[in-house]
């Protein structure tokens, strides 16, 4: 017998995908990453022959990234295929293997929405409706929705793994959050980065929070690193490919990191997709006014342990960008963290409803 929690998911899931396929629609059908998002050549190639460690097909660190390769050929052998008119096209591109990319990356934008959702209600400890429903529907209004997740590149199942490890995280589930940071090696390396520094720094704030140390957090910060170590050795050891051997030289990372060079263009490519940042940083500015005189404990009140956590590991990924020296896609890597960003964002709305509520009586 079905319980309210199951319907719950299930309203959910019928709600995102009612409000949500018309992306994938103008996704598959418009979208053209022919101009400058050439590493979705690569991903095309490496859905049609997954698991095939080959430089022709792709160099390092492309080549690493098998998840997505793989379940986009799963999608493709199910033979699920609309066919139509699309402004991607080439001699080397299958029509089919880009609707499996395009429908593999609507599923897990789908699955995040979902998770958001959910973690969202673990924040307050209680099922909820409408805010539960605006945490998700922020994953779709994000900048990079369009720009990065829901276009062949690896991003969409990227922000499944950072939702679904914030939701181990949140349980303080040691063993499933092992599993998704090993998988998550297969998708995207900078998972487990992000997630040493973002658990680490939770761990630091604990003591605040708490009033003694989370010791979960350190080991999920240190599970972490050894996924990160896992990958190393994947790479650099087990199936060896050329290609941007930089991102493993501690002397050329330090090199990027202090020769780095601020342009114009290169603030606009990294502030513009954190829309979502630059929302919760509005309603949280707005909250703290209306609520100024009316809160003991803002720490407590405020997650700043949380909001801490987030701004930091964006400033350690605003400085891995710089060392990796990947210029205009450093606002991809922040943009990774915004299904964490929006949980936030949507509890930081939460609270400020409540207090305009309270006023209005």
């Amino acid at each position: 017998m079905l319980n309210n929690k199951m319907i719950m998911i299930f309203f959910r899931f019928v709600f995102f995908l009612l409000l949500s396929y018309g992306l994938f629609y103008i996704a598959y059908r418009y979208f053209d990453p022919g101009l400058n998002m050439l590493d979705i050549f690569r991903y095309h190639r490496m859905a049609q022959h997954p698991l095939v460690f080959d430089r022709d097909i792709a160099g390092s660190p492309f080549i690493y990234r098998q998840f997505d390769a793989i379940l986009t050929h799963l999608f493709y052998q199910t033979g699920l295929f609309y066919n139509a008119p699309i402004e991607f096209t080439g001699e080397d591109i299958n029509q089919r293997i880009y609707f499996a990319s395009i429908l593999s990356d609507y599923t897990a934008l789908i699955l995040t929405a979902l998770l958001v959702s959910e973690i969202f209600d673990m924040e307050l400890g209680r099922v909820t409706l409408l805010p539960a429903l605006f945490a998700g529907v922020l994953c779709f209004l994000s900048f990079g929705t369009m720009s990065f997740i829901l276009t062949g590149l690896t991003e969409a199942w990227g922000w499944f793994f950072i939702s679904l490890g914030y939701y181990a995280l949140k349980k303080e589930n040691l063993v499933l959050f092992s599993i998704v940071l090993i998988i998550s090696i297969f998708q995207r390396e900078i998972i487990s980065i992000i997630f040493t520094v973002f658990s680490f720094l939770l761990f630091i704030f604990s003591k605040y929070r708490y009033k003694a140390y989370n010791f979960n957090f350190l080991k999920m910060s240190i599970i972490s690193f050894a996924s990160f170590v896992m990958y190393v050795i994947y790479r650099k050891y087990l199936f060896p490919i050329s290609g941007f051997s930089n991102q493993l030289d501690k002397n050329s990372l330090l090199s990027n990191l202090l020769n780095f060079s601020l342009t114009p263009k290169l603030i606009v490519t990294t502030v513009i997709p954190e829309n979502i940042f630059m929302i919760m940083l509005l309603v949280l500015a707005v909250a703290l006014i209306f609520m100024r005189d009316k809160i003991r404990d803002i720490f407590i009140v405020f997650k700043m342990d949380l909001l801490f956590s987030i701004v930091f590991t964006l400033i350690f990924l605003l400085m891995l960008g710089m060392a990796t020296d990947i210029k205009y896609d450093i606002g991809r890597i922040l943009h990774t963290i915004t299904p964490i960003i929006a949980v936030l964002t949507a509890y930081y709305l939460y609270i400020l409803n409540q207090e305009f509520d309270k006023n209005q009586n």
